[in-house]
């Protein structure tokens, strides 16, 4: 296929600078980067082209945590509703939505606003502080989430799910004093958490937030009243719902559409052309070497990794799977492994879903599981276009 014009940066530039930051934030986080991978994929046949012209960065981190600490406990009305981490800015609005269609279909101002940025000393100031009170042995966290898509709305929301709550706006910490009440409420500004806790505890987290430098804001407490509303200095209330009319009643969404059936010509060879082949083949980035991705940061950060990307005497990039030790003198760990097949997908959804799990289980194979298939944990994430065009949402449909 031709090269094309990109609205904002290549493909190239993105895989680049994506990797780049991805290590940077595991290395002044603490946590390396211990596996991936990367694949380019372009075909035009039928009239038709498909291309990963959208690069897709999937980060994840693996850890672990004790049985008592793993469930969320009952909300209990006057709970204080606290935020760790940094301010509000106009960064990462309805980045969930601008990522979801073709690039182009919106405004500049709006693409690039959704448009998250990492803050890295932040998070690891926050994680401190929920280690911290974690490991004390007397946990003081009732509830905690994530500020995900959506930003205070989503997370704040989802504390008082059994109980409702009321957040006082003028207690956010706001960085940018231009924005409007909707723009405070739900940007996906990166680094911050969410905590339900204790009034009696509250004193006791806060010196221990200060001791991390770790931002922390009172911002609301549970009410008991199965509501949940933001609401101003002045009293104006910009969002004010029932739970249940978040949680518990939401519209079911209908996706209707067409199977489309596609038909692919085999492929063809010509033996005179084995090296133009060859030399086309190691030119893909999901078969040329992968040191522009691995040799740049410390891959051992922490002392506990066991398994990184690299490996032998020179150290190749050509790790299956990367591996984690529980602590310095035990033999338990945790492993994890990727796998996909969009080519396979594309001719077959079926036969694509199939061989990107068989894929990673061939990866992590390496590893010993102790319960064998039962410890295995396994998350699929289904990156198509679709509503795109007739026959994209079928597909998904059918594996």
């Amino acid at each position: 296929m031709p090269v094309r014009k990109w609205l904002y940066q290549s493909p190239e530039q993105i895989l680049i600078k994506a990797s780049n930051g991805a290590s940077d934030f595991g290395n002044k986080f603490g946590q390396p980067l211990i596996t991936g991978s990367v694949l380019t994929f372009e075909h035009e046949e039928n009239g038709e082209k498909y291309a990963y012209d959208k690069v897709i960065m999937l980060a994840g981190g693996v850890g672990y945590g004790t049985r008592e600490d793993c469930l969320k406990k009952e909300p209990q009305p006057g709970n204080k509703i606290v935020v760790v981490g940094g301010e509000n800015y106009r960064i990462g609005l309805g980045g969930g939505s601008v990522s979801s269609v073709d690039t182009g279909r919106y405004s500049n101002g709006i693409e690039l606003n959704a448009i998250q940025r990492a803050n890295p000393e932040m998070q690891k100031r926050a994680y401190n502080l929920v280690r911290a009170l974690v490991e004390e042995g007397n946990n003081p966290i009732v509830s905690i989430h994530d500020h995900g898509s959506a930003g205070h709305l989503n997370c704040l929301s989802e504390l008082v799910e059994d109980c409702g709550g009321q957040i006082e706006m003028d207690k956010l910490p706001v960085g940018d004093t231009t924005l409007s009440a909707k723009e405070i409420i739900a940007n996906e500004s990166q680094e911050r958490m969410g905590l339900l806790i204790d009034e009696h505890h509250l004193n006791h987290v806060r010196r221990i937030a200060e001791r991390e430098r770790a931002p922390m804001y009172l911002v609301g407490e549970t009410t008991g009243d199965a509501h949940f509303s933001f609401v101003q200095a002045d009293g104006v209330r910009p969002f004010d719902l029932d739970v249940a009319q978040m949680f518990g009643h939401s519209p079911k969404t209908i996706m209707t559409d067409e199977s489309v059936e596609r038909k692919y010509a085999d492929g063809e060879f010509d033996q005179n052309k084995i090296e133009e082949y060859l030399s086309r083949v190691l030119r893909l980035e999901a078969v040329a070497c992968k040191d522009w991705l691995t040799n740049k940061v410390d891959r051992s950060v922490t002392g506990k990794v066991a398994r990184q990307q690299c490996q032998g005497r020179i150290q190749l990039p050509l790790s299956d799977c990367g591996v984690v030790a529980l602590d310095y003198r035990g033999r338990k760990g945790i492993a994890t492994a990727i796998g996909h097949a969009p080519q396979a997908g594309l001719v077959s959804p079926e036969a694509g879903s199939v061989l990107s799990v068989a894929e990673s289980l061939t990866n992590i194979v390496w590893a010993p599981l102790a319960e064998g298939m039962d410890s295995l944990s396994l998350s699929a994430n289904w990156m198509w276009p679709c509503r795109s065009q007739k026959g994209e949402d079928a597909r998904l449909y059918k594996p």
